[in-house]
């Protein structure tokens, strides 16, 4: 599982036991890549503990896209289940195999929080690799 805690100071990412990369609030992160067909690790994200970025009745939404303004390629949300919600202030990006034509897509994170204010955190590209043995279960 890949942890990203999005604190007050800027967006903290880290990776199992890998030491934490800090960066500043909304700066581009590109996602570890992923390949066609393969099972992408959860992602878990964390807020600051603060009842102002409290996630209760919040909707989470990614989308991709080949530039930013063009069209969506894929849309991962709460509302289809690509993201939970795991807690308070935590939602995770679940385990999922990938079927996203391979490319370079951009996506940012827009957090709709209850009461309507909005929220994007972190953005960046994720590139989806092809693969060669396809095999259906």
């Amino acid at each position: 599982m890949i942890f990203c805690p999005l604190e007050n100071s800027g967006v903290k990412i880290s990776f199992g036991k890998r030491e934490p990369v800090m960066t500043d609030p909304i700066q581009n992160y590109d996602f570890f890549e992923a390949k066609y067909g393969n099972t992408y690790e959860a992602v878990l994200f964390s807020l600051p503990e603060e009842p102002v970025f409290s996630l209760n009745e919040a909707k989470i939404y990614m989308q991709l896209r080949k530039k930013p303004g063009e069209n969506v390629v894929a849309e991962f949300s709460t509302e289809n289940g690509k993201f939970v919600i795991t807690g308070n202030y935590t939602f995770e990006l679940v385990p999922q195999v990938i079927e996203v034509v391979p490319d370079t897509y951009y996506y940012d994170i827009l957090v709709v929080f209850a009461g309507g204010r909005r929220e994007t955190y972190i953005g960046g590209k994720w590139t989806i690799h092809p693969t060669i043995t396809r095999k259906k279960p």
